[in-house]
């Protein structure tokens, strides 16, 4: 990681920790990896091997980005963590397209509650139901699971789009009953890091 990048990442968890002390913080926990090939944009997810919580991101992508949007994007990856997403795609004994739209609802669910967010992102007004109505707002990843299902043909063209294009990408295989006593540890002492440091700030 060059010197431009690290200066990077540094001022957007500043910044977002003067946006919300606890979240930010939460970012400063996790291992953070730069990654141009495998990952488009960015994304979270629990290292198996090492018991490690890690933060990925296209360093190319992210420097395009606004102050705010790197602000933004930061915040949209560790509240998947919060809202506990992590913890329940893995258990779930479904196909990757299955997969793909638990995806969907999960930035759906968190999105609404995050300003900046840079263009391409999952927008909960952008989804119809059946009626022409839009969807409700202030939902869980479940329920908009199952909207998104009974509503597909009213939202054809945009299941295919981020199908085809997610905004951030995570790796959610299944895990074993060793792996995810050791995922749900390491989220414990992540948590219990970033409140002793957010009091200690204070």
């Amino acid at each position: 990681m060059d010197n431009k990048t690290k200066e990077l990442i540094q001022g957007s968890t500043y910044y977002t920790i003067t946006q919300d002390p606890f979240l930010g913080g939460l970012v400063q926990e996790l291992t953070v990896k730069f990654n141009e090939t495998q990952v488009p944009t960015a994304g979270i997810t629990f290292n198996k091997k090492m018991s490690k919580y890690e933060l990925y991101l296209n360093p190319k992508w992210f420097s395009t980005l606004k102050l705010e949007e790197r602000s933004a994007v930061l915040l949209h990856e560790v509240m998947h963590f919060t809202n506990k997403h992590l913890f329940r795609l893995p258990f779930l004994d479904i196909e990757d397209k299955e997969r793909q739209l638990y995806n969907v609802a999960a930035d759906m669910a968190i999105n609404q509650y995050i300003r900046n967010l840079p263009k391409g992102c999952i927008d909960v007004k952008d989804w119809k139901l059946k009626d022409g109505n839009k969807f409700p707002t202030l939902r869980t990843m479940e329920e908009y699971y199952s909207l998104i299902k009974e509503n597909q043909d009213a939202n054809k063209d945009k299941i295919q789009e981020y199908s085809e294009k997610p905004f951030d990408q995570h790796d959610w295989d299944k895990l074993s009953d060793d792996e995810e006593e050791r995922m749900l540890k390491e989220a414990k002492d992540l948590l219990k890091r970033t409140i002793e440091k957010t009091i200690k700030d204070f």
